[in-house]
Order: C-alpha cells, then structure tokens, then sequence
C-alpha cells in the first residue's frame, strides 16, 4: 500500500496511503483511499500543483464511492506536462489537492528521483567528452557509493536497468577497476552525465548537469539503484 500521504485528521475523514513506481516507460501512482468518516465518499478527482518536475496525472482518477469503513485502490498514470513546471521549485517535490463530495484535502510527497528517469535518455557516446567539458565544474556532484558487489559488470547492468544509460566503459590505471561513463534524462527533459568508477576498494561517481539544482539529485539515486 506504500506510506500514509493524507492522515483521517488532515482528510476530514480520508485516508491516502500511495507509493510510485515505473515500469514499462510510465510513471504512476500506486494509491488506496480509506473512509473513516462518518459520511459516504464519492466525486473523487485530483490535481497536481505545479512542480520542479512539470509531473501531473495523465488521465483522471478512477475511484469508485467510498461508504464509511471503506476502502478501494487505483492506479493513477503520470507524466510530464510543461504547463504544471515550475523551473523554481523543488524538483523532487509534489502537492496534490484531492476533491471529494466533502470538500478538498491536499497531501505532499517527495519522488524517487530515480523514478524521474526517461527510457530515451541515452546521448551519442562520442559527444560525452565535449559536453562534460562545457558544463562548469561548479555544477559537479561527488559522492561515496557503497553497498553493493563491486563487479562492473553487475554495475553496468544495473544502472542500464534504472534508466542510466552506459555509454562506454574503460579501465582505470594500474587494473585497479573501471570507469563507467553515463548519461540519463528527467521526465522534464534534463540531462544529466555520470562517470562512475569501480574499484576493489569502493565506489564513487561525480555527476555533472547545466542545471545546478539537478547535479546533487542524482548520487542518491545511483546509491538507491545499485544497493536495491
């Protein structure tokens, strides 16, 4: 059912659990609703505010009446939507105002950002260089990753597997391990670039993208992906 997004106190009555997921290219929200209210439920719809991310639902909530003491879940798609970005906001962030027969509730939650990464978001693998080299270094993000098997290979599967697209591997020096160099692209069009290196002793990537705000999102997402 995932975590509690609305509580009965701050839905008069309404709870929300949900989670995300994507599979198959499409984003969507997982979600059950509960009456513990006193009054039937039922006029369900959503929207989603504005957001970093530009995500809203694709098609309308399917949610059949609620009678007190009950509960139904629905799948809700999701996807991108240039009218609903907000380039200022958080990226990670969503708020959604939930209309019912009693009135309008609101819950917010934070997306995976590994979650946010599109299919198509490979680049050529031979502009990499040239444009790790325009974007300052201001806007790199390094990190620690641990957690994991260090085999490049189990890695490079993985990573291809989350929508971070290997585009080539090379070894370090002195057989100490690999370097594997990546790209991968938000629901809202922004790319980002990964090298991250393999060793014995550990792992660490450093993540370069023209949006500043982006570069940090993205180890966190490597940690989340290859320790799962």
């Amino acid at each position: 059912a995932g975590k509690v997004l609305l509580t009965a106190e701050k839905g008069n009555g309404l709870v929300i659990e949900g989670c995300l997921s994507r599979s198959e290219g499409r984003l969507a929200y997982h979600l059950t609703f509960k009456n513990q209210g006193a009054a039937p439920l039922h006029s369900f719809a959503v929207q989603f505010n504005k957001n970093g991310m530009g995500i809203t639902n694709s098609a309308p909530l399917a949610m059949q009446p609620l009678q007190p003491g009950g509960g139904a879940s629905a799948v809700l798609p999701l996807g991108f939507n240039s009218e609903k970005l907000n380039a200022t906001a958080p990226p990670l962030s969503l708020q959604v105002a939930v209309k019912t027969s009693t009135g309008i509730v609101y819950f917010q939650d934070n997306m995976p950002f590994h979650l946010a990464l599109i299919e198509n978001g490979r680049i050529d693998g031979s502009e990499y260089p040239g444009k790790w080299q325009q974007i300052p270094a201001s806007n790199q993000a390094v990190s620690p990753l641990s957690g994991f098997a260090m085999d490049p290979a189990s890695v490079e599967a993985k990573l291809n597997g989350s929508n971070v697209h290997v585009l080539h591997t090379k070894p370090l020096p002195n057989g100490r391990g690999s370097a594997l160099y990546c790209s991968c692209k938000t629901e809202n069009g922004v790319t980002l670039l990964a090298e991250v290196q393999v060793t014995q002793g550990g792992a660490r990537c450093a993540v370069r993208c023209d949006n500043a705000a982006f570069s940090p999102l993205l180890p966190p997402a490597l940690q989340a992906i290859l320790a799962d």
